[in-house]
């Protein structure tokens, strides 16, 4: 995987101008990034486990837009190289 170059471990921009000024949406868009994260890499490490390729790219398009949001290209676009 690659690194996040610029050392934070989120970028809030593109979340920023996709809410505006809303901080209850931004706030619930973390929490939803909080509580479906693991539930998909859990999913997505099970089809890994069971070479069921399929269900691979259909975990990995479900969690692709996540990482977006919260300003990690670098895992979204290493998401999308496995999609």
């Amino acid at each position: 995987m690659q690194e996040n170059h610029d050392n934070h471990p989120l970028d809030l921009s593109y979340l920023k101008e996709m809410v505006g000024h809303n901080p209850e949406f931004m706030i619930e868009v973390f929490d939803t990034f909080i509580e479906q994260t693991p539930f998909y890499l859990a999913e997505l490490e099970d089809a890994l486990s069971s070479e069921n390729w399929d269900k691979v790219g259909n975990c990995a398009h479900k969690i692709k837009p996540t990482f977006s949001y919260v300003g990690r290209s670098d895992v979204k676009d290493f998401v999308q190289s496995i999609e």
